[in-house]
């Protein structure tokens, strides 16, 4: 845990707090995680590929630390393509893999820029479309067609989003004093099934944002829904809560964009390793934390460091 001199100077100043959900204020790790692994062991398997499921995830987790890679269906197709691609090239990196692809023209006649787009070349579109279409069916389960507008019909699933947990202590979310707002990848149904897991009703409708594929700027690390929300609310200072390289990098294109705003990125749970130093930034084990310091002030901190050196 890490406050920045800039959370604690400005501690009164920040009147609009934006959060993602996924790893801030709703644990995933055994839902979209899940349907990301047992989706692609299903279609390697098929391919005639064996690959160890701890292997599997340490993979997805060097994916997640990667720009471009927020949503969970990208990364699904994203990690099959990496392991029929090892079977090619023994030695491939997947860093360069997904930030590089050039390197691999001959292998894989990529195209020229640096994307998801690039890497589709490795496996076929039937078996994209169905990694992706498989991921979505192990996650919604039972509410397959209440999530999606893809036919998602027979799904025999049960459905991993059942095994979502609460990160956020919902008295303490609605004791801060100030707007808030969430930025996530989720649609608007998935969004709005983690706000029934998190029980607090008070958000404000217009300052929830939501992935829309037909709207690039909804869409991390757009910093749109950050300058939109500064808009609505006449916001004089941010705090933006996230947990991966999209968010921060979201952080950073808002900051460009509005530097005399007060603004402050908080990372929740350093798991995706985008930092490995002390940040400027704030730091914390969990978006609890950060509440806590919001109420409490420095008080908070003093009292979690005498805890610490017990």
């Amino acid at each position: 845990m890490f406050f920045s001199d800039n959370i604690k100077i400005h501690r009164n100043s920040f009147n609009l707090i934006i959060f993602d959900i996924d790893g801030v204020l709703i644990d995933t790790n055994m839902s979209y995680v899940f349907a990301v692994i047992n989706s692609v062991s299903i279609v390697l398997s098929k391919l005639g590929i064996n690959a160890d499921h701890d292997y599997l995830i340490n993979i997805l987790k060097k994916i997640k630390e990667m720009p471009g890679f927020n949503n969970d269906w990208d990364c699904a197709e994203a990690l099959l393509s990496f392991i029929v691609a090892e079977q090619i090239i023994p030695e491939v990196n997947i860093y360069d893999f997904l930030l590089a692809p050039q390197k691999f023209n001959e292998e894989f006649t990529f195209m020229k820029n640096n994307s998801l787009k690039s890497i589709r070349s490795v496996i076929t579109k039937t078996e994209a479309s169905y990694v992706r279409l498989l991921a979505k069916k192990m996650y919604a389960g039972d509410l397959c067609e209440s999530l999606y507008d893809t036919d998602l019909n027979n799904c025999k699933y049960k459905g991993f989003y059942k095994n979502e947990t609460t990160l956020v202590n919902t008295e303490l979310l609605e004791s801060i004093k100030i707007v808030k707002g969430i930025y996530t990848g989720r649609n608007s149904r998935e969004l709005k099934l983690a706000l029934k897991k998190i029980g607090s009703q008070k958000w404000n409708k217009p300052l929830l944002y939501f992935a829309n594929d037909n709207n690039p700027n909804l869409i991390k690390p757009s910093p749109f829904p950050l300058l939109d929300a500064c808009k609505k609310t006449s916001c004089s200072g941010l705090i933006y809560a996230g947990d991966s390289k999209d968010d921060f990098e979201a952080f950073k294109n808002f900051n460009q964009i509005k530097p005399n705003i007060i603004s402050e990125f908080v990372l929740v749970n350093n798991t995706n390793k985008i930092c490995n130093n002390k940040p400027e930034f704030t730091q914390v084990d969990n978006i609890n934390q950060l509440l806590k310091f919001l109420i409490n002030g420095e008080n908070y901190e003093k009292k979690s460091n005498k805890k610490k050196n017990k």
